[in-house]
């Protein structure tokens, strides 16, 4: 800890970085209404990736099974796949699906997302645009009822054996095809710890904040992950998140096992 605040005091830039995260957690933790219908991204966009920037890899695959309780409603298994493969040093195609889900009584195929990641700035901070497209592919139980884009604005910084990341967005989503599209705001920041080259601990605070006022609050969470590199191509990792508002996910168990190549 005491290294923490030596940080802070030499680098007047990341004491600014928490300035802006207490920000974010008072502006998206107060008393919010939600959509009627979840916005609901694949899990696997907000866990923890094995990073290919030390290593000569240019794919990655990771599966991660996982469970998440809801506060409101049947408990969801599902199937979590995501895949990126390098264009060159600055351009990442990605794809992203929770695939095979289940929740009481329904068992079927969740949407699938598109996505491009463009590393633009590598100077005083890293900074990177991320766009997703989410086509309702899915079964009529798991499928969001339209086409949704969405953009979202990464900064990280590394700091001796952590690594810092704040990441706002925006959904461009409609609850039914008969209705007007508006604009759901996201955030996640991350903090990670590597003390080797084997492990890796990391804390995230997420949330979106819908534009549609009916019922309940601003979904947040916060979690904790865990990851193990058992090799240069191979790594496996566990992730625990918590909800934190009255409705939607009350926590989440989930899986991983990263593979590049």
């Amino acid at each position: 800890m005491a290294e923490i605040f030596h940080s802070l005091r030499k680098r007047p830039y990341i004491s600014l970085w928490w300035l802006v995260l207490l920000f974010l957690f008072v502006f998206f933790y107060q008393d919010a209404f939600a959509a009627e219908q979840a916005f609901n991204p694949p899990m696997t966009r907000i866990l923890p990736k094995a990073s290919k920037e030390s290593q000569n890899y240019r794919y990655l695959i990771e599966f991660a099974p996982y469970l998440v309780s809801e506060k409101n409603e049947a408990d969801t298994y599902a199937l979590g796949v995501f895949v990126s493969a390098d264009i060159t040093d600055k351009l990442e195609l990605q794809f992203a699906s929770d695939t095979v889900t289940y929740q009481d009584p329904d068992l079927g195929i969740s949407d699938i997302c598109f996505g491009l990641r463009w590393d633009f700035f590598e100077k005083y901070v890293n900074l990177a645009f991320i766009a997703y497209l989410e086509l309702p592919t899915g079964s009529a139980e798991f499928a969001e009822a339209v086409a949704e884009p969405t953009l979202w604005l990464e900064a990280s910084k590394g700091f001796g054996n952590f690594t810092a990341s704040l990441t706002l967005g925006s959904t461009y989503l409609a609850d039914s095809e008969d209705e007007d599209y508006y604009f759901n705001y996201s955030f996640q920041a991350e903090l990670d710890y590597s003390p080797d080259e084997s492990n890796e601990i990391s804390a995230q605070f997420s949330g979106y904040m819908p534009d549609q006022f009916e019922d309940g609050m601003a979904r947040v969470l916060a979690g904790v992950s865990y990851t193990r590199n058992l090799n240069t191509q191979k790594s496996v990792g566990i992730s625990v998140l918590k909800g934190l508002s009255s409705r939607g996910m009350d926590w989440t168990l989930a899986l991983t096992y990263d593979y590049q190549f």
